[in-house]
């Protein structure tokens, strides 16, 4: 797996929980192109210790291939008037970081609209898969020294 800029895998500062909770779908049979086997989502977060970006970057592999990324999927969890915010009142770019989208800066495949549609329809349905991201987000910028402005103890999830 190819490090990006100002991004870091969770398992570089929690190796133990992201192998305990490192999201994995087994296909058991090919589904929408995609072919039969394992693909583990692995979650990427911004190290740049005054950001509060809320998003997660995810690189995804196969088991049988883990240093292969099939697709790269951007995800912010917060709402695109947040990110306007963010973004200095940037609509545009705040609409695609409120939701999954493929990251155009990043490594892609002939298998990555598959996959962010898997991504789609199984792990964003999944409400406490979304509130164990936040929480991976929070213990990642805590681990960095977390002067990013919306750390706080309050807006952790349980």
């Amino acid at each position: 797996m190819k490090p990006l800029a100002h991004m870091a895998p969770f398992f570089s500062r929690f190796p133990e929980l992201a192998a305990r909770e490192t999201r994995t779908i087994k296909l058991l049979e090919p589904y929408a192109g995609l072919p039969a086997g394992e693909y583990g989502f692995l979650e990427l977060y911004c190290n740049e210790p005054t950001c509060d970006c809320r998003r997660v970057l995810f690189q995804v592999c196969r088991a049988d291939r883990p240093n292969k990324v099939l697709a790269t999927i951007n995800y912010g969890w917060e709402s695109e008037d947040f990110y306007a915010q963010w973004l200095h009142g940037d609509r545009e770019s705040a609409r695609e970081l409120a939701s999954a989208d493929l990251d155009p800066l990043n490594a892609q495949s002939k298998l990555s609209p598959a996959l962010l549609e898997l991504f789609r329809q199984i792990l964003l349905e999944d409400r406490a898969y979304i509130d164990r991201l936040r929480r991976h987000y929070h213990m990642f910028k805590r681990a960095q020294g977390g002067s990013a402005p919306g750390l706080t103890s309050t807006s952790l999830p349980v």
